[in-house]
């Protein structure tokens, strides 16, 4: 691959294909029941992060092993889609994406998560072509791929790519290597407060900036996300909305702060703008149904951002993404 055709972003982790419905009010158990909302897509964090990238203009790639079959059909399809390369896909024809069944109650929008990874591989050191991830712009990597991430990070530390880590789970010695080679970490609370013992985001946040010099920040739903700012800690509220899904308001988030990184946004404007994309997310059933081309994004609500994102959101409609020529 030609420095020309370098990535701004790749995609490392899960691939996954989401059935996704909102349970019925009424629900016969042992019978045949009528699903009036219902949705099939790709799904996982990374993938979904990567999707709303290019959804946006951003040259973007995804990196898995991917097989012949309709499950890997299906989600090359749903990346396609969204405008995200399949270059960098690794076929093994006995690979298979993850297989999720996704139950949203139609009462509180919350989704309980039934997945199945039989058939997935993770990457091996032979399937990274390591080069083009060290000319791309930006990585966004999964902690489905713990043991990929870490050889990622050890080979990237001399370019000048930056790193999003989706640290979720994992083994924790794994996690805090990881952590000391990102130069941004995204980790919801339950993962943060497992790893740290804090009892707050704040501490779990001071806890954290002792194992590294990146941007770190932590995600809690309906709370917001708080993120350290070299010693003072920023909270960014979570933008209240009628609720359809909340299925992947946190990759969501990921992708908004990845927009803002490399539109050259600062830290306070990355975390509203995705805690703002997170909410359009959860206004409909999937993951990735309301992922915004720059045509869309125009549609949504900016009136309750700040002057500052909103005049950023607004150049992004105008111009399209920033390129490497124009920083």
């Amino acid at each position: 691959m030609e420095q020309s055709t370098a990535f701004d972003v790749i995609g490392v982790g899960l691939v996954a294909v989401d059935v996704l419905w909102r349970t019925p009010g009424h629900v016969t158990v042992g019978g045949k029941n009528e699903v009036a909302d219902m949705v099939l897509q790709g799904g996982a964090p990374a993938g979904s992060t990567t999707s709303q990238l290019g959804r946006l203009g951003y040259h973007s790639g995804f990196l898995a092993n991917l097989g012949n079959n309709t499950l890997s059909a299906i989600a090359i399809e749903e990346f396609r889609s969204r405008g995200v390369d399949g270059d960098l896909f690794n076929c093994h024809p006995d690979a298979a994406p993850a297989l999720a069944l996704c139950e949203i109650n139609p009462n509180t929008a919350e989704r309980t998560v039934y997945y199945n990874l039989s058939k997935y591989r993770t990457l091996q050191k032979g399937d990274i072509p390591f080069t083009v991830l060290r000319r791309a712009r930006l990585l966004i990597i999964d902690s489905f791929e713990l043991a990929a991430m870490e050889s990622i990070l050890e080979a990237v530390q001399d370019s000048p790519v930056r790193t999003v880590l989706d640290l979720e789970h994992g083994d924790r010695d794994a996690m805090i290597r990881c952590l000391k080679l990102g130069s941004d970490i995204i980790m919801p609370w339950e993962a943060a407060r497992g790893i740290t013992d804090a009892a707050t985001p704040e501490a779990a946040l001071a806890h954290l900036a002792e194992w590294s010099g990146g941007n770190l920040l932590i995600t809690d739903g309906l709370r917001g996300s708080w993120a350290w700012n070299g010693g003072d800690v920023l909270h960014q509220p979570a933008f209240r909305i009628k609720a359809v899904d909340t299925t992947g308001c946190g990759d969501a988030y990921h992708g908004g702060y990845a927009v803002g990184l490399l539109e050259g946004w600062d830290l306070a404007m990355r975390m509203e703008y995705g805690a703002w994309i997170a909410a359009q997310v959860a206004t409909a059933l999937g993951g990735r149904t309301r992922l915004p081309d720059r045509e869309a994004l125009a549609r949504f609500d900016a009136s309750i951002l700040s002057e500052p994102t909103r005049q950023a959101v607004r150049q992004l409609i105008q111009r399209g993404p920033r390129h490497p020529e124009s920083v």
